[in-house]
């Protein structure tokens, strides 16, 4: 079973494959998310100096 709050996940052993089969995909949006984020830091960052160049 998976239960959360607003800022943790518990996830206890028995999952079953429907459960397993959401964690594996809740946990794949979480890292394309992280890696946007950071790409999008860095985008921010890249703009940031060439308005100060201006």
């Amino acid at each position: 079973m998976i239960s959360w709050t607003k800022t943790e996940v518990v996830i206890e052993d028995d999952l079953d494959e429907e459960d397993q089969i959401n964690l594996d995909w809740w946990m794949a949006r979480c890292e394309y998310f992280k890696d946007r984020c950071l790409e999008l830091e860095e985008e921010n960052k890249k703009l940031k100096k060439m308005l100060k160049s201006r």
